[in-house]
């Protein structure tokens, strides 16, 4: 994946090892795991077992021209780290995950307060001075799916436009 020039990217990275609830996706962002920050003396075992001494966090980036984003995991790209892992029998997401064209002054405005809560660190780009259009602020649900008949109707509905159109052009 070519990484974008104009690209605003932040790591989850709280000062106690938390994740981030990232609205805008609805679901959790995992956030860097350092085993120091963890006074739990099993967790100071556990470091010796990653060579940087945590599990970096996921990332969020967005391309701030195209509005396509992406969640990163570092932690996929780090051999050891991903054995490590591995061997206690969990998975790791894949290193990128594109999660396709996206609301701009939503992401922004959602990342901005994750920065602000110390949830997350800019590790690419800076926010743009001006942003154009108004955030989702709230959030109840997800947009439910359209099931496979009002699919298929609003596909009628769209071929009769054209059709209608097709005809008007005719006469």
């Amino acid at each position: 994946m070519a990484i974008a020039e104009n690209v605003l990217e932040i790591e989850v990275d709280g000062r106690c090892n938390e994740s981030l609830h990232f609205r805008p996706l609805g679901r959790v962002i995992r956030g860097k795991f350092d085993f120091a920050r963890d006074l739990d003396p099993q967790a100071m075992m556990m470091r010796s077992r990653f060579p940087q001494g945590y599990v970096p966090g996921q990332r969020l980036r967005v391309d701030l021209d195209t509005h396509e984003a992406f969640i990163i995991d570092k932690a996929a790209e780090h051999e050891a780290t991903r054995e490590a892992i591995e061997r206690k029998g969990m998975k790791l997401p894949p290193a990128s995950e594109s999660v396709g064209k996206v609301d701009l002054p939503t992401w922004l405005y959602w990342m901005r307060r994750a920065i602000e809560a110390g949830l997350a660190a800019v590790t690419r780009g800076a926010f743009p001075h001006a942003i154009e259009g108004e955030p989702q602020k709230y959030f109840r649900s997800a947009p439910p799916e359209k099931s496979a008949i009002e699919q298929h109707t609003e596909a009628l509905r769209e071929n009769n436009a054209l059709m209608r159109e097709f005809l008007k052009r005719q006469k």
